[in-house]
């Protein structure tokens, strides 16, 4: 599973991206459903929620790392499925 911060933070860039792309044209255009969109916002805020927190030495935690793990896992998921669109 991802485990370089660096991977982590440009997922997070490439998902700001396809936020702001999906928004300004696309959504409305190709018809995605309001809650693939919602989703994909919830899963991006917490991934990024998460990476902060892992980046704390103070907050880290193994299970704060599983879940940030997770977070991306479904984030990269729900890019996967929006691409289908």
């Amino acid at each position: 599973m991802i485990g370089c911060r660096d991977l982590e933070l440009e997922i997070l860039a490439m998902c700001r991206k396809w936020l702001a792309y999906l928004i300004e044209t696309l959504r409305t255009l190709l018809g995605i459903p309001d809650k693939e969109f919602t989703e994909l916002g919830t899963l991006f805020s917490t991934a990024e929620t998460l990476l902060i927190k892992t980046q704390d030495q103070a907050e880290r935690t193994h299970v704060i790392t599983v879940e940030c793990q997770a977070a991306f896992k479904a984030l990269i998921e729900a890019v996967h499925r929006l691409r289908g669109f």
